[in-house]
C-alpha cells in the first residue's frame, strides 16, 4: 500500500522501504508540526515559511509574547494550510522542577473531514542549544 508522504523522521523497514503517512489526518498533523517548528528563513526558497516556535523559548512568558505566538500560528496556517480550520490555540510556559517548558495545544479540523484533531507540542529549551 502506498502512503501519502514520507513519515518524518525518515525510517526504513524491510517490507515497504521508507515509512509513509497513511491518512490525511496523519499527514496534516505532521505538516502542522513542521510549520510550527520551522523558523522563518529556514526553508529554502520560501523565507516567510514557518512560525519558529523555538525562537519564543527564551522570551519571557508574558501575555504579549504568547499572543504573538498564537497570532503567528494562526497566520501561518491560514497562508500555508488553508484547508485547516483552527478552533483553538493554547500556548503557555510552565515551570516544573525549575525547568521551563513551552506547550502548544492546537485544536483544528480539516476541510471535508468531520473529525476534530489535536496537536500537542512541548518544547524543552535544554534540547535546543
Amino acid at each position: 500500500m502506498y502512503g501519502i508522504a514520507p513519515k518524518l523522521p525518515l525510517n526504513i523497514n524491510k517490507v515497504e522501504g521508507f515509512q509513509a503517512t497513511r491518512t490525511i489526518e496523519e499527514n496534516t498533523q505532521q505538516n502542522l508540526k513542521h510549520l510550527i517548528l520551522t523558523a522563518p528563513g529556514e526553508k529554502v526558497m520560501d523565507p516567510e515559511f514557518g512560525v519558529g516556535l523555538r525562537n519564543y523559548l527564551f522570551d519571557q512568558g508574558s501575555s504579549t509574547t504568547l499572543a504573538r505566538l498564537e497570532s503567528a500560528i494562526i497566520e501561518q496556517v491560514s497562508i500555508y494550510m488553508p484547508f485547516v480550520q483552527i478552533q483553538l490555540v493554547e500556548v503557555g510556559m510552565t515551570e516544573a522542577q525549575n525547568e521551563n517548558l513551552m506547550q502548544v495545544k492546537l485544536t483544528y479540523s480539516i476541510a471535508g473531514i468531520s473529525t476534530d484533531e489535536i496537536l500537542n507540542l512541548s518544547i524543552d529549551p535544554k534540547f535546543n542549544r
